[in-house]
């Protein structure tokens, strides 16, 4: 922390991870104040959603079986902001950042397994999609870095998995468009 820079950025960083703890607290209490008129009946749920309508992307994409499917927009904003931590935090320990990513990786897709939080095929596929790449990208990546611990490295896998990571992020990308392009025609 010698200079100016280093402390705006660690304010900054203290902002957006109050912003996100905030934003992580607001979809909970939502959720929870919709689930506990869940079945009071169609007029309750109608007026909550007038009363909530510029909040309803916290929770109205989502299945409404339980509290945890219907928060899945806050276990990604947790998700998202645990990465950042990890690959901040751990930047001089590639093998675990990239251990602690591919089980995060790993525990995302399990959820989505598990508790199918959402309502539509579309977005259930779009994010099985979106997870599997990127797990994918961090298995690559966890093989690159254990490559750095042997003796002789292999330089052609070396380059296998590095031109793997860039098809990988370009089918991420081209998917993105892709499943945009059909959220606008739909």
């Amino acid at each position: 922390f010698n200079g100016f820079f280093s402390w705006a950025s660690l304010i900054t960083a203290g902002a957006f991870l109050g912003l996100g703890c905030l934003l992580v607290f607001f979809n909970f209490w939502t959720v929870k104040k919709y689930q506990s008129i869940k079945n009071k009946g169609v007029k309750e749920i109608e007026t909550f959603n007038e009363k909530n309508k510029y909040w309803g992307l916290f929770y109205s994409d989502f299945s409404d079986d339980s509290i945890w499917s219907q928060s899945f927009f806050a276990i990604l904003i947790i998700r998202s902001t645990l990465s950042s931590l990890i690959i901040t935090v751990l930047y001089e320990y590639p093998l675990m950042q990239t251990s602690f990513l591919v089980i995060l990786d790993g525990g995302v897709i399990v959820f989505l397994y598990l508790r199918d939080p959402f309502i539509t095929l579309r977005g259930q596929l779009a994010q099985y999609y979106y997870e599997i790449i990127t797990l994918l990208v961090h298995i690559c990546t966890f093989i690159l870095g254990m490559q750095d611990t042997f003796p002789s490295p292999s330089e052609t896998l070396r380059n296998i998995l590095s031109t793997s990571i860039i098809y990988l992020n370009t089918a991420l990308v081209s998917g993105s468009i892709g499943f945009m392009f059909i959220e606008i025609y739909k």
